[in-house]
């Protein structure tokens, strides 16, 4: 993402869903899940087919079609949320889809009534859970860039070796 970002590039589908991990731990971001039909609850399906992750998209993507690489940072956010949950539940699962769209009004009113997608999962760190914030924050230009996400998780997991690796 950070790749992406240097050249302004937006994903407008970052999740879960869309990474693979090898076994030597490199992630990969893919854009393929919105046509496998085992991802199919994950998007709103419009009349004329379009389908949207309306759980992962930042407010001003879902409301007012506007999407930068800060849209792309608030799904990162998300995305960290759900991988800490280890995919077990989705975002916003306790609302149906117009009631993720009425949250995404209150955030556009200003975020006083508005939710995230839900508490921090069990064993997650307060930095990292602070980092989600950060990257839910209201205003776009006020979400850290991917350079700055990259650089936080580098510094929190460095001289960490996974002991499965060959």
């Amino acid at each position: 993402m950070k790749y992406l970002e240097s050249f302004e590039l937006v994903h407008r589908d970052l999740a879960a869903r869309n990474v693979t991990v090898t076994e030597e731990l490199h992630v990969k971001i893919s854009d393929y899940a919105m046509f496998c039909e085992e991802f199919v609850t994950d998007y709103h399906i419009m009349a004329d087919g379009c389908r949207f992750p309306l759980r992962w998209m930042a407010w001003e993507s879902l409301l007012m079609g506007i999407y930068a690489p800060s849209s792309d940072v608030w799904s990162f956010g998300v995305t960290v949320w759900e991988i800490l949950t280890y995919c077990l539940v989705r975002p916003f699962d306790e609302m149906n889809d117009d009631q993720v769209i009425t949250n995404a009004n209150e955030w556009r009113r200003g975020g006083r009534g508005a939710r995230v997608p839900a508490a921090p999962p069990p064993r997650c760190r307060r930095e990292l859970y602070d980092l989600m914030h950060e990257c839910w924050r209201r205003e776009p230009e006020q979400r850290p860039r991917f350079y700055d996400l990259h650089r936080f998780l580098e510094r929190m997991t460095y001289g960490y070796k996974p002991p499965f690796i060959r």
